[in-house]
């Protein structure tokens, strides 16, 4: 039942309705003989209301998809509640054309066969009916409508959904964030675009290259050679989940993506690495987990793979040179210092080569994580 054409006084009271290309505010005023008052108080309180699609499905399977109904779902749906007749609510979870969606419904193997379906839909501002559409946010009664008697004043107040609003409402969406990070190093040689790496000048330490003469070393005596590498960049992702297993969660942590995530600022297969989740209740409308997926991106390097470093063996033996005494003379009697140093595979050939190691704990798949991203694309 909705409140009849003719109580309405005036849309957007009169002119007062703000809009602009993210926010819209307006509202109506309707003028309800106080002994219809309770009739029409659920078409005026905020909160779900049951409709927007009503009809009778021929079938719903074991697994939730609902088939062949008389009326038209949309992909605007994605993520509300369903009422399959007697059985519960439940979420659709998908929509892939006018005559099939998934739900979140399961009857351990048996399937429904007809049943009634409707939909529960925001009350939206009339004309409308896109997922930011402008839905009623709250209400003022006045008993008294003032100069007339024996009626009330009833104005609504519509207001645009924010994203966080829209992502608490719906397992099927998410928002994500992202945050570069860097390493703080010392750098050792100059970084000066098309030169090699033998050819650009030495900050500090000793440079061997100079042939012909004795070994220079160079030290940093004004300023800093501090610097800022480009390093893991960490991104957030939140979103509502159904329910909240740990022990999946510890089992994920450490993972690289398995696949591509094109949402993820287009992050290519093993360069995701899942750090680890948080989640609190929220909303005891809809009763969702509110969860943040934690994770780190590296993008690799020309020689490093993704999430691997490479190591490479050394062992330590010890190099006779003579004892000079401070006047600069050599000591009588052959007496020399044994120092260590440090030989790598180059200088004893018995050590192993050098190897490539995973960082990871293997792989899994995130590319439902990453599916929750669409929906902002059509915004």
């Amino acid at each position: 039942m909705a409140i009849p054409g003719n109580f309405k006084i005036s849309e957007s009271g009169g002119g007062n309705e703000r809009a602009g290309f993210t926010r819209f505010h307006g509202k109506m005023v309707y003028r309800i003989p106080q002994s219809a008052v309770e009739t029409y108080r659920n078409d005026f309180t905020p909160g779900l209301l049951t409709g927007g699609v009503t009809a009778t499905a021929s079938s719903v399977t074991a697994s939730g998809v609902v088939t062949t109904y008389t009326a038209a779902f949309s992909n605007t749906h994605v993520g509300n509640p369903i009422s399959l007749g007697a059985y519960g609510t439940y979420y659709i979870s998908s929509y892939s054309s006018s005559i099939k969606v998934d739900t979140t419904f399961s009857t351990a193997g048996a399937a429904l066969g007809t049943t009634a379906v409707s939909v529960n839909t925001q009350k939206l501002w009339p004309g409308r009916t896109d997922l930011l559409a402008p839905r009623l946010t709250e209400y003022n009664l006045e008993p008294q409508y003032p100069g007339v008697a024996g009626m009330s004043r009833v104005t609504m107040y519509y207001n645009t959904p924010s994203i966080h609003q829209l992502v608490t409402e719906s397992t099927a969406r998410a928002v994500l964030s992202i945050e570069p990070g860097g390493v703080e190093e010392k750098l050792e040689r100059e970084r000066v675009q098309g030169r090699s790496a033998a050819s650009q000048g030495i900050i500090t330490g000793v440079d061997y290259e100079i042939s012909g003469d004795i070994p220079t070393h160079w030290e940093v005596t004004r300023g800093t050679n501090q610097a800022w590498r480009p390093g893991l960049t960490f991104l957030k992702l939140t979103t509502a989940a159904r329910t909240f297993d740990v022990q999946t969660m510890l089992g994920l942590i450490g993972k690289v993506n398995q696949y591509p995530l094109p949402n993820f600022g287009n992050c290519g297969t093993g360069t995701v690495m899942f750090l680890y989740p948080k989640a609190g209740m929220q909303l005891p409308l809809s009763s969702y987990y509110m969860v943040e997926y934690y994770f780190a991106y590296d993008p690799g390097e020309t020689d490093r793979k993704p999430w691997h470093c490479t190591t490479t063996p050394f062992i330590y033996g010890a190099m006779e040179v003579p004892i000079i005494d401070t006047a600069g003379v050599v000591q009588s009697g052959g007496d020399v210092a044994r120092i260590p140093v440090r030989l790598s595979k180059d200088k004893f050939a018995k050590l192993p080569t050098s190897a490539d190691r995973t960082l990871a704990r293997g792989s899994a798949d995130f590319r439902d994580l990453d599916a929750r991203l669409t929906w902002l694309n059509g915004l």
